[in-house]
């Protein structure tokens, strides 16, 4: 599951990059969802949709033993709140950082700390 999941940041990555005109409106809709419910939910389920992907990719590596037992679901929020973190990073100083390689090197980190055998 580690390439798996280092293939999927690097498609993640093109996805951001395609995206970067319009991260300024997506990131309104952070303050939006402060205010209103609706924007509230729609992102919850946004995030929620997201975060039962990743949650399955990493109970799949659990399952292979690939990765130790873990709660799969809080290391995928952790992937989660990374991604958007770099995300907004990147939004306010571009020049600061590299999203792909951040976020391929950011994945790598969280997947050797999953490796069996790594202390929890």
């Amino acid at each position: 599951m580690r390439e798996q999941l280092l293939h999927m940041t690097r498609v993640l990555a093109g996805a951001i990059d395609h995206m970067r005109p319009f991260l300024p409106i997506a990131f309104e809709f952070y303050a939006i969802a402060g205010r209103r419910q609706d924007v509230r939910q729609f992102m919850m389920d946004a995030f929620q949709e997201y975060r039962d992907l990743m949650t399955g990719f990493i109970q799949v590596g659990i399952d292979r033993g690939e990765f130790r037992a873990c709660d799969a679901t809080s290391v995928a929020l952790t992937l989660l709140a990374l991604f958007e973190g770099l995300t907004l990073f990147w939004l306010v100083a571009p020049n600061e950082v590299d999203w792909k390689q951040q976020a391929v090197a950011a994945m790598g980190h969280v997947l050797d700390g999953l490796r069996v055998g790594e202390s929890e």
